[in-house]
């Protein structure tokens, strides 16, 4: 399987904000520096505003010596585009957004499979918040949030990794009811990151890097009527 990291959340640098995942891309070039060519591959199919999100992320990822392209939501219609943009990668960044919208695109086009068919390649596959979602079993999502209806809901992703991941877990604190009751209906652990934080698996190795040093990462589970709350850090992670 190729390298996934999976990122939290965090502002990118765009007109107004801060650039809080910095230390991570540059993390994420740097796992290919034994490649002379690193290709970068943009995915913003949760998002309402791709090309103005590929413009931010091609200024960062340029900097580190990246060439970029974009593969819009609606390219998905075009299977051989598709493919050939995905092979050409050795980096496929996933944005932030609507993780249902991505995924319903994905299996109504079938670029599920494709994305399955390079998944053990040697390839750096990351992804941010709704983008790191799509990568496991299931997600915490805002997805079916409105004024009138403020919870999170569970979504199901691709599955590589049996796990519950929660992105932007320092902004979910007043929901943890609602939390907790996806948990049980999950019956798997959750991974719960703040903002400025990733996890990097690579095999069965897994190691966190922040962005953001004040900022944690959880893995929580619940056993019958006890609810387990462990922060990790490099020392205790495991694989996952």
């Amino acid at each position: 399987m190729g390298i996934f990291v999976l990122i939290g959340g965090g502002e990118n640098g765009r007109e107004g904000t801060k650039y809080e995942t910095e230390k991570i891309d540059n993390e994420i070039v740097k796992l290919l520096s034994m490649k002379k060519d690193k290709n970068l591959l943009f995915l913003a199919h949760g998002n309402n505003y791709e090309a103005e999100y590929y413009k931010v992320i091609k200024k960062n990822f340029k900097k580190l010596g990246c060439k970029c392209d974009i593969l819009y939501k609606d390219d998905l219609k075009d299977t051989n585009l598709s493919k050939n943009k995905v092979d050409w990668a050795n980096i496929i960044y996933i944005g932030g957004g609507n993780t249902i919208k991505m995924m319903n695109a994905w299996r109504k086009y079938k670029f599920s499979e494709i994305i399955n068919n390079v998944k053990d390649e040697e390839k750096i596959f990351c992804g941010i918040s709704a983008g790191a979602i799509c990568f496991c079993k299931y997600g915490v999502s805002d997805s079916r949030k409105t004024l009138k209806n403020d919870n999170y809901i569970k979504v199901k992703g691709l599955d590589y990794f049996d796990i519950l991941f929660c992105p932007s877990f320092d902004e979910k604190y007043n929901y943890v009811e609602n939390l907790d009751k996806i948990m049980k209906k999950s019956k798997t652990s959750m991974y719960a990151l703040e903002k400025g934080t990733a996890l990097i698996v690579n095999g069965n190795k897994t190691r966190i890097i922040k962005s953001l040093e004040n900022k944690k990462v959880y893995k929580i589970s619940i056993q019958g009527k006890k609810k387990n709350i462990l922060e990790l850090t490099n020392d205790n992670i495991s694989e996952i």
